[in-house]
């Protein structure tokens, strides 16, 4: 829901969806298929337009029930086409978000490393557990993948530790979303090249492939399909890397 048509490059006749997801979640009847764009080998994006942004004012006068799963709706219509389906959500607890995490098995934080962001984290950890209590009880948290990332600054390593220690307790105590949680390996460094390339319509992977950044993200991407494979039920229902069914994970930004 973050991923705007404009940084996927220039289109060309015959390649404009008919739709976006404005269209996909405004009408639970409309097929996603014509709004998805494949932009690389094994890899296709529903893209978002500016008029995603009143989405949410419209869906606020459906009823409670309703509003929030029509991302989960839709993405039943598709998801057996995928290995995987990353739902890049605002960083905000609204109305998006709640179908991004109502659509989810797995919720997994980017984050950066600092005090405001890590307060940000623990509301974010009550909303999951409240959509897991109602709408989606299979919901977990697969955890904290640290962005912009200075290893050098003392405030880092204490937000960091503080973290890490948070998800320790949470695994030896009771029943939580978060409980299988931790925090991922490898952050993310900071790199000039992860700003530039959607500027060019392409993914880090596309525009520079031995940078730091992407290095840290293929390493990433290796250590979170690691967990699956070591831990199948974390996954919910739909393990999208041990059963190649597609799992849907919830990106929420802090």
């Amino acid at each position: 829901m973050g991923v705007d048509a404009a940084a996927l490059g220039p289109r060309t006749e015959g390649d404009v969806p008919a739709r976006s997801a404005y269209d996909v979640l405004w009408d639970p009847e409309i097929d996603p298929s014509p709004a998805i764009r494949q932009v690389a080998d094994r890899l296709s994006v529903l893209p978002a337009e500016t008029d995603l942004a009143g989405i949410e004012t419209e869906l606020s006068e459906l009823a409670p029930g309703e509003r929030v799963t029509r991302l989960r709706t839709a993405l039943a219509r598709v998801s057996d086409r995928f290995d995987a389906v990353l739902i890049d959500c605002p960083p905000s607890l609204g109305v998006l978000t709640l179908n991004g995490l109502v659509a989810a098995g797995e919720v997994l934080i980017p984050m950066q490393a600092h005090f405001l962001a890590l307060q940000g984290v623990s509301k974010l950890l009550e909303t999951v557990q409240r959509v897991g209590q109602s709408l989606n009880p299979s919901l977990k948290v697969l955890g904290v993948a640290l962005c912009m990332h200075d290893p050098t600054s003392t405030h880092v390593k204490e937000v960091v530790r503080d973290m890490e220690e948070f998800f320790a307790a949470g695994s030896n105590g009771a029943q939580t979303p978060w409980k299988d949680a931790r925090v991922l390996q490898p952050p993310i460094r900071r790199n000039i090249k992860l700003a530039e390339c959607p500027s060019f319509g392409k993914t880090i992977f596309q525009y520079a492939p031995f940078c730091p950044g992407a290095l840290d993200y293929a390493a990433l991407g290796k250590a979170v399909i690691g967990v699956w494979e070591r831990a199948p039920a974390a996954a919910g229902s739909t393990s999208g890397v041990v059963t190649r069914r597609s799992d849907r994970a919830a990106e929420v930004r802090s």
